[in-house]
């Protein structure tokens, strides 16, 4: 069936009918539904190399070589082509539920079907075929199922609305979902319910992979049910208002959905509802020199990229580091608990920061909120260096560090926002699209990035996850993963920010 003509059907209207955007509308569409959506990806952030090295042994040299480095390193390369597709087909379309939307219902059964493959490999096969399970489900995971859901998510805010207080709202609530999805389910509910059940404690102290393999295979069929309902609750509540006024749709949502036998006096209506009207032919081409050629798009790039290096190296060594480098940590159950203490008491500054975030923005500004946040960031980091083995002192300096993320963490996206819009009126069309696959890149590209560095560094330190005590080189290893590598990205998004002056443009 061709794709536009789905959505050309009254039973894939949306639930969102009224003009300005509703509570049910925040709650569901754009917090509630994006949670559960994001679970998985959040556990993957924190626990997926964990699982591969310590259930599936994959940092053993004699077994996978280089496999463990390699893998998340090219699969960058796949991973930033399935954004780009992915935003440029939401650049292609039109339909009366949107562009972005529609790729949502497409992603709701691939999405939990990557899930469970990551999951269900043989664990008879040998280490060849191993390897070519692994390295393709990953892919069919991060460079395809993935980018189709969350380049469409991440459009969503700017499609929404063009009033600047909706949008405001909306993309505190993008960046509350995500962060409740990372800081509450995978940070503190994970750790202190599952962590010990995921990676089961052997009786000589290690893991026992045979039980952990089976008790990750059943948590993958939670998650992926998870993924398939709150994917669908994010269409069925959502609305983009900008796409309908950009086909010539009236504002009023009940006129210009035109359902079979029905007839609207407005022929641009009829045309927008039959998915005939179009705008102008563009191609990847327009989109690249547009965002390319405009120095706050690169700017707003750049904060996403050095950002998300800094928290996939943090999050996807978490796990690492609250077993190996406290003492308290003596097994899984332990280890967990701290882990869990480190994200509920890091995530409080988080959960006061959806308060507290736009009245600081609109008293400061966006860039020098974020800006000033990130400077905080580093001197947070440095405090974390006074002693990386006492849990007191590095759970004080992942405080301050919390606190000074505030600012990036809910303002972010409604700055991206502002330099698209900036770019519609330089550029008379927008680049929703290409940003957001561009956007995609980054959020998983960087994860590929940090994994491969993060297991190089293991497999050079020795890591061995049956032993005991690790050594004093992956300790530091851990150190610079877990607390150097923020010290770096922070200050250089401080300085980022700095040429990222779009809201002197505001009208």
């Amino acid at each position: 069936m061709d794709f536009e003509r789905l959505f050309r059907k009254g039973r894939m209207n949306g639930l969102i009918r009224r003009d300005e955007v509703t509570l049910g509308e925040m709650g569901l569409g754009y917090f509630l539904g994006p949670v559960f959506a994001q679970l998985s990806n959040a556990v993957f952030a924190a626990y997926l190399n964990r699982y591969y090295s310590d259930v599936i042994e994959w940092t053993d040299a004699a077994k996978y070589g280089m496999f463990s480095t390699l893998l998340p390193v090219i699969s960058v390369l796949f991973i930033v082509i399935g954004n780009l597709y992915a935003g440029r087909r939401i650049d292609e379309i039109r339909t009366p539920q949107g562009k972005a939307r529609p790729f949502l219902v497409l992603s709701a059964p691939i999405v939990p079907t990557a899930i469970m493959l990551l999951f269900f490999m043989p664990r008879s096969w040998p280490p060849f075929a191993r390897m070519f399970w692994i390295a393709f489900t990953y892919n069919f995971y991060f460079a395809f199922a993935w980018p189709v859901y969350f380049t469409a998510h991440s459009a969503l805010c700017g499609l929404s609305t063009r009033n600047a207080k909706e949008k405001g709202r909306l993309a505190a609530l993008t960046n509350a979902s995500a962060v409740t999805a990372s800081g509450l389910g995978a940070a503190i509910l994970v750790p202190v319910l599952l962590q010990h059940y995921l990676f089961a404690d052997s009786r000589d102290g290690g893991v026992d992979v045979p039980v952990s393999y089976h008790h990750w295979r059943r948590f993958s069929l939670v998650l992926a049910a998870a993924a398939f309902a709150a994917i669908l609750v994010e269409y069925f509540f959502t609305r983009e208002r900008v796409t309908e006024s950009e086909m010539g749709m009236s504002l009023r949502y009940e006129e210009t959905l035109v359902r079979p036998g029905e007839i609207s006096l407005d022929a641009d209506t009829n045309k927008a509802a039959a998915g005939e009207l179009k705008t102008p032919a563009l191609t990847q081409r327009d989109h690249v020199r547009a965002c390319m050629g405009n120095r706050y798009w690169r700017m707003i790039i750049l904060f996403f990229l050095f950002y998300q290096i800094s928290g996939v190296m943090k999050n996807g060594s978490m796990g690492y580091y609250c077993r190996w480098m406290f003492s308290q940590a003596v097994d899984e159950e332990s280890a967990g608990a701290l882990l869990s203490t480190v994200g509920f008491v890091g995530g409080i500054p988080t959960a006061a920061g959806f308060v507290l975030a736009w009245p600081v923005a609109r008293r400061m500004g966006k860039r020098n909120a974020i800006m000033a946040g990130m400077l905080l960031s580093v001197a947070g980091g440095l405090i974390c260096f006074a002693d990386v083995h006492s849990f007191p002192v590095v759970l004080a300096g992942i405080v301050v560090k919390a606190v000074g993320t505030i600012p990036a963490m809910y303002v972010s996206m409604a700055l991206l926002s502002e330099v698209l819009d900036y770019m519609e009126k330089m550029n008379g069309f927008r680049s929703d699209g290409f940003t957001m696959s561009i956007y995609g890149s980054i959020m998983v590209g960087a994860s590929g990035l940090g994994t491969g560095l993060i297991n190089r560094l293991l497999m050079l330190g020795g890591y061995d996850a049956q032993q005991l005590v690790q050594g004093p080189t992956v300790q530091k290893v851990l150190a610079f993963c877990y607390l150097g590598m923020d010290l770096f990205c922070y200050a250089a998004i401080a300085a980022a920010m700095v040429f990222l002056t779009v809201e002197k443009h505001k009208e």
